[in-house]
């Protein structure tokens, strides 16, 4: 670097030189001007006579005025390009039109870098109504009255994570050569199902539970089919273990959806939790810093494709367990800055508060572990009634074959064996009575065994299995008897 600057310098001196002898010595020719200096001829008539020293880039004239640059700052700014037809392809007409200048799409495109800073992509916000606003500002009032920091509040909540997205068609775009287009435009083969990809009506997806403190994440929670009240007492229980785990004295925190404002719900958390915030406010997304960690775990597991719920369900554990601490204080101290900001006006608060962090302190450092399993599963009440009904449907269906085959057994003993039975009608009465009491204090024990083992889960809102069990040693008692029947039949075709 140093030595390029000094044979930049070289040249400046020799053509400051050239300018001042060119000037003083007009009757000079090139060839002694050169030989004074220790240059060649061409590099004198070339900079003789000129006013800088530094070469400059032949640059064309640009095409822009200053009615056309004016033309285009009405049309385009604070305009869509696709709704107010502001888009570089339609410009390009109309300045043909109205200017007759035939430019192309990608110079109007320069254009416009050159007057407007990088475009904006549209996106989705919440909507928030005055009572919003109003009960926004009177929860920033109670928790800087309270004196509750965003480091004493485990914040919890739910999120659908979808099996396989469908692509943007922006950022996703596949280069393709003539075989190719051709069998894109064919409608069939592996490269038309990759770009043009086949979805189901309804996709499929996971629904998960978490709550995240300064300190770290709790354990993710699995919940079967929507969260209802019934459910969300189950993720509640897991969230009193996770609040124990890392400190007893966080505040918890819920958001307004129906299942979490239910009387049943509100009663478990007014019992069972020491410390929970009064009120959340309505359409508040913003305040809660844990919808920005769904969303970071989202892109991280967008890198991967997934062909059944099973394997997504275990990398979304995978990637849990492995939540940076940094991020969830960078996430968390964002809290306070953000109820600083709208205890006046109850305003979004779209700011985002960075710290100059290193990538390093953000990476996902730990490698893959067998044994991160799925600890935790939360059951909708109508699944487990479904699983209830189908379980009970099978053994009927026992049953029915069971006392089928046992009223063909007693048709044919009937038939073979009038005589005897008239004969020994007292006998077989006794024998009968006997097996009974034997298969009743047999049906008794094994109840009572079942009856140990029920007790030991938990009762799912006071319904209990039993009538699943009951129904499996009815098929018992009937094998028993059945069992029975034949030793008997034995014991009279020998007589």
């Amino acid at each position: 670097m140093a030595k390029n600057n000094e044979a930049n310098k070289l040249k400046i001196k020799k053509r400051c030189a050239i300018q001042l002898l060119c000037k003083k010595y007009p009757e000079y020719s090139y060839a002694k001007v050169a030989e004074i200096i220790g240059v060649t001829p061409m590099t004198v008539s070339r900079w003789k006579g000129k006013n800088y020293f530094i070469e400059q880039k032949r640059r064309r004239k640009s095409l822009m005025t200053r009615s056309i640059k004016n033309f285009l700052i009405k049309r385009c700014k604070n305009k869509f390009t696709g709704i107010n037809k502001a888009s570089s392809r339609r410009l390009s007409k109309e300045l043909k039109r109205y200017f007759n200048i035939v430019v192309s799409h990608s110079t109007v495109n320069s254009w416009l870098k050159k007057i407007f800073k990088s475009p904006i992509k549209a996106t989705k916000t919440f909507l928030l109504r005055n009572k919003d606003k109003k009960r926004r500002i009177e929860f920033a009032k109670m928790i800087l009255e309270k004196k509750i920091s965003g480091r004493n509040i485990f914040f919890t909540d739910e999120k659908r994570f979808i099996l396989n997205p469908p692509l943007n068609r922006q950022t996703n775009q596949i280069r393709v050569d003539e075989k190719g287009l051709i069998e894109f435009k064919s409608g069939k083969g592996e490269l038309y199902e990759k770009i043009a990809k086949p979805l189901p009506k309804f996709q499929k997806g996971i629904m998960v539970a978490g709550g995240l403190s300064y300190k770290g994440v709790g354990k993710l929670i699995f919940i079967t089919g929507t969260q209802t009240s019934f459910s969300y007492r189950q993720t509640l229980e897991y969230f009193k273990e996770d609040i124990e785990r890392i400190d007893k004295n966080l505040f918890f925190q819920q958001d307004n959806a129906t299942c979490h404002v239910g009387k049943s719900s509100m009663n478990f958390i007014k019992n069972n939790f020491e410390n929970s915030l009064d009120f959340w406010p309505p359409n508040s997304p913003d305040l809660s810093p844990i919808e920005e960690l769904w969303a970071i775990v989202e892109d991280q597991l967008s890198k991967y494709t997934f062909n059944s719920i099973e394997e997504m369900s275990k990398k979304l554990q995978y990637i849990w367990n492995r939540i940076p601490k940094l991020i969830c204080r960078h996430l968390i101290d964002s809290f306070d800055k953000k109820i600083q900001l709208i205890k006046d006006n109850g305003e979004r608060a779209n700011k985002r508060f960075h710290r100059e962090k290193r990538k390093s302190d953000f990476s996902w450092k730990n490698k893959w572990n067998e044994n991160d399993g799925i600890e935790r599963i939360a059951y909708n009440q109508n699944i487990l009634n479904n699983m209830k009904k189908q379980k009970l449907r099978l053994l009927k269906n026992k049953l029915k074959n069971l006392k089928d085959s046992l009223i063909e057994e007693k048709k044919r003993y009937s038939i073979k064996n009038k005589k005897i039975i008239k004969k020994d009608s007292f006998e077989l009465y006794h024998f009968f009575l006997s097996e009974e009491k034997k298969m009743n204090e047999l049906y008794e024990s094994k109840i009572r065994k079942k009856e140990e083992e029920i007790n030991k889960i938990n009762d799912l809102e006071g319904k209990n299995l039993f009538d699943i069990f009951s129904v499996e040693e009815k098929i018992n008692n009937v094998k028993l008897f059945k069992k029975g029947l034949s030793s008997l039949s034995t014991n009279i075709n020998s007589n």
